[in-house]
């Protein structure tokens, strides 16, 4: 593009570097063989010859190898791998010509699959470094794959085979937001050091009128500020920088498969389990339905493999703020949630067609920086049950009510004024409440715990977002002449560090929802 437009105005920068490559920078194949034979004949002492069996060790194995590496453009990048592990199948013993001639039908057939291995990757650096008014920021996303399908044992195919898969979602920011203030004349005199002003000679020869010249302002002269407006503009522009780290890591496995691999580790007969599981998509349990109703599940009833499914969430983001000389404040947001599920499905009868989803667990953590300094300076008397106790206390019957007109199934008050299900010792009632008064929140307001959680990504703490910490620091002092001749360095500075987390939480194999309400 960069032949066609000839204007050199930085606003066309972006079309101007367009370039798209159309064929792929790396195309790789390699197939490994591998036969070892070996043979092993006792001696037989004091025996007849031959009374002892031959023993052998052999194998044969052939194992092909894939890769692709594609520029697709200087931004996008994608990387393909996979590797196809074969087994040559071959009569015990030593081989007579017939079977030799059937090893070498299985070697042209490519051998009998046992692992399939896959993993793909791509990359996008987005090109805002091309736009003027947003050259002051990176970002970068990605996503990773791989998929995994591995054969069952030959004395136990009927358990079928097993399917896996992960995915990796991954966001990058940086926002660098001094260069951005550098774009503007006056924003930069703010961290400029005016020059000393130099009087100029008057010239008394040349000027004869004793009138006053106007002089012409230079327009690149910088622009000098008094103090107070620097220091109004600090305060206005003390964000410097912005990081934003997201990633999301999920995979699923499903045993009892009973489908061949032919292409991409799919049989592109059947289609199956389909170009979006095998790059990474993590299905739901109607996808583990559908290949029941397919017959691509194993029947046999001594089945007995739990499917797993998990999920991993995590969130940083970092800023600093400057708003006057060796004065930094450095903030911090985090949040970090993780869960799994497994659960068995099986038929239960026998190749009976009836598949039946039995024990589904699920559990999890969840981590998010909080703030939690409200009642932290209370103050307590000794042997007395503080005001803040006494608060959570209340806040139980509150939060019961709540929960209680929610769920379709309660709605019922108790004799000792809670809801039926929700009584004062209820996990569901404990944590709001507890929440509600060491914070200080309203408990009306209160976020309540998620009770219908269908997916892994699903959070039953959702309501509870991350609040950010912070570290001030105060490295001025040194400049102090009373102190440059004590301290070479003299720093302050103070923290504050809150996490509210679950360290762990696990659903209840006594759940029941017949209506479907989100509810137990």
């Amino acid at each position: 593009m960069k032949k066609v437009i000839k204007s050199k105005t930085t606003w066309l920068s972006l079309i101007k570097d367009i370039n798209i490559n159309p064929m792929p920078s790396l195309l790789g194949f390699r197939a490994d063989m591998q036969r070892q034979f070996g043979a092993f004949r006792p001696r037989n002492v004091g025996g007849p010859k031959g009374g002892l069996p031959e023993t052998y060790d052999k194998f044969f194995t052939f194992d092909r190898i894939y890769n692709l590496r594609w520029d697709l453009t200087k931004s996008i990048n994608i990387d393909y791998s996979a590797t196809n592990k074969a087994w040559v199948d071959e009569a015990s013993g030593r081989l007579d010509n017939a079977e030799r001639k059937k090893l070498w039908d299985n070697v042209w057939k490519g051998g009998r699959t046992i692992s399939y291995q896959q993993s793909a990757n791509a990359t996008y650096t987005l090109p805002t470094n091309k736009l003027p008014l947003l050259d002051w920021t990176t970002m970068r996303v990605g996503y990773n794959s791989t998929y995994n399908w591995l054969g069952a044992s030959l004395i136990a195919r009927s358990l079928g085979n097993t399917l896996a898969n992960t995915q990796q979602k991954n966001v990058t920011g940086e926002f660098d937001f001094g260069r951005l203030y550098s774009k503007s004349r006056i924003l930069r005199a703010l961290d400029e050091t005016a020059p000393p002003v130099q009087p100029k000679p008057i010239d008394k020869a040349s000027d004869t009128t004793g009138k006053k010249k106007k002089v012409k302002r230079d327009p690149n002269a910088p622009v000098v500020l008094g103090a107070g407006v620097k220091f109004i503009g600090g305060i206005l522009t003390a964000l410097k920088r912005v990081s934003l780290n997201y990633s999301e890591n999920a995979g699923t496995t499903i045993y009892g498969y009973t489908d061949s691999t032919r292409l991409l580790g799919m049989n592109y007969r059947t289609y199956a389990p389909g170009m979006g599981f095998v790059f990474g998509g993590q299905p739901d349990t109607n996808f583990v339905s559908r290949l029941a109703n397919r017959g691509l599940l194993t029947g046999d009833p001594e089945f007995n493999f739990l499917n797993k499914q998990e999920f991993n969430q995590k969130l940083s983001v970092t800023a600093q703020l400057i708003p006057i000389r060796d004065f930094t404040i450095d903030v911090n947001l985090d949040k970090t949630f993780g869960k799994t599920y497994s659960e068995l499905y099986k038929d239960t009868i026998g190749y009976s067609g009836k598949f039946a989803r039995l024990s589904p667990y699920a559990g999890g953590s969840f981590s998010v920086s909080f703030i939690s300094f409200q009642t932290l300076f209370e103050n307590v008397s000794v042997n007395q049950v503080s005001a803040t106790f006494k608060q959570f206390e209340a806040n139980r019957k509150i939060i019961s009510e709540r929960l209680g007109k929610l769920n379709g199934y309660s709605g019922q008050l108790q004799t000792d004024g809670y809801y039926k299900g929700y009584g004062k010792y209820a996990q569901d009632v404990l944590i709001p409440a507890f929440i509600s008064a060491y914070t200080g929140k309203d408990p009306m307001t209160i976020a309540l715990i998620e009770q219908s959680n269908p997916q892994t990504r699903s959070n039953p703490f959702k309501g509870y977002l991350p609040r950010p910490n912070w570290r001030v620091t105060y490295s001025g002092l040194s400049r102090i002449p009373a102190l440059q001749s004590i301290f070479t360095n003299f720093t302050i500075s103070h923290a504050y560090n809150s996490t509210l987390s679950m360290n762990s939480f696990t659903s209840s194999l006594l759940f029941q929802d017949p209506l479907r309400v989100g509810y137990p």
